[in-house]
């Protein structure tokens, strides 16, 4: 099956507009680690987020949850993603 090159460029201009309009309406970010957030990786990994979320006007937010239960939240959707992956 051919797809004219006009429904390519239609069809991925639709896309780009859609996840554009998304990504516009997010205003917090959370993130959850398995690590305690003073130790090492998140004591170096939060500022870098926060800076760059902030500077893409999204407030970002971290919090310590165990691993797995960290992974299990992701999943679910009660957090946005995970610190260390």
């Amino acid at each position: 099956m051919n797809i004219s090159p006009n429904t390519q460029f239609f069809s991925a201009l639709v896309l780009v507009v859609f996840l554009s309009a998304n990504v516009l309406a997010v205003e917090t970010v959370s993130f959850s680690g398995g690590a305690p957030l003073n130790s090492y990786n998140p004591h170096m990994v939060i500022p870098i987020l926060t800076e760059a979320f902030k500077r893409n006007g999204i407030t970002f937010s971290a919090s310590y949850r165990p691993s797995l239960r960290s992974l299990k939240l992701t999943h679910s959707g009660i957090y946005d993603g995970e610190l260390h992956r």
